[in-house]
C-alpha cells in the first residue's frame, strides 16, 4: 500500500477490537512490529465498507495521518474479505 510503504518484514496482524463487529478477535488488518502506521478493513452502516489507513510515525493527535478509504461492497462482503485474512 504506497500511503504506508513497507510495513517491514515483521510486520504482525492488526486484530479486530470492536466487539459488535465481524471482525471482532479476527485479523483485519497488518501493522508494523512498533504499531506506529497500519491498515485495517472496516464496515460500519454509515461508511460502508472502507479500509482505514493510520500512521503515527510523526506522532498521534494532530500529526497523525488518517484515511478512509472506501471500497465496493457490504457488509457480506467484508465478511468474505475477512476470510482471506485469517
Amino acid at each position: 500500500m504506497s500511503l504506508l510503504g513497507d510495513l517491514g518484514a515483521d510486520s504482525q496482524p492488526f486484530i479486530g477490537t470492536m466487539e459488535k463487529s465481524a471482525g471482532y478477535g479476527k485479523i483485519v488488518g497488518r501493522k508494523t512490529a512498533d504499531n506506529k502506521a497500519r491498515w485495517r478493513l472496516d464496515y460500519d452502516p454509515e461508511k460502508g465498507l472502507h479500509i482505514n489507513v493510520e500512521d503515527f510515525r510523526n506522532g498521534k493527535k494532530e500529526q497523525a495521518i488518517k484515511y478512509a478509504i472506501p471500497i465496493e461492497g457490504d457488509e457480506e462482503t467484508f465478511k468474505s474479505l475477512l476470510k482471506h485474512l485469517n
